[in-house]
């Protein structure tokens, strides 16, 4: 993972990891719409609004570092749980399957009806 540092602009931390803004918000750092994020540092940035610059660079880092960290867990475990629908799909559709030959079993009732006629009349062989 590259990480940031002061030196970056606004615009290209905005470009390459926004999911700094959360950080800069929790700062009151507003700068995302700001005409001057275009070529002003973060530092700069940092130092307008009363900020420890290094302070704030550690806390965007970190927060890109968890985002990622997140990501990659749940990448796994829509792998994981894929697979697991794979299999319960595979359930499913064996009793469905099942459940078509236990219906095709099953008569209707004018069918057992009408069977029943025809035993009644041929003397209930």
């Amino acid at each position: 993972m590259a990480k940031i540092d002061k030196n970056i602009t606004f615009s290209e931390l905005m470009k390459e990891h926004p999911e700094a803004v959360e950080v800069l918000m929790e700062a009151g750092m507003h700068c995302i719409g700001c005409p001057a994020s275009m070529f002003e540092t973060l530092e700069q940035g940092a130092i307008a609004h009363g900020t420890n610059p290094d302070e704030l660079v550690k806390k965007i880092n970190n927060n890109i570092k968890g985002k990622k960290d997140v990501k990659k867990k749940e990448t796994k475990k829509s792998t994981s749980n894929s697979k697991t629908k794979g299999r319960e799909l595979s359930k499913t559709s064996e009793n469905k399957s099942s459940l078509k030959d236990t219906k095709k079993k099953k008569l209707s009732e004018e069918e057992i009806e009408k069977k029943w006629k025809e035993r009644m009349k041929n003397g209930c062989k």
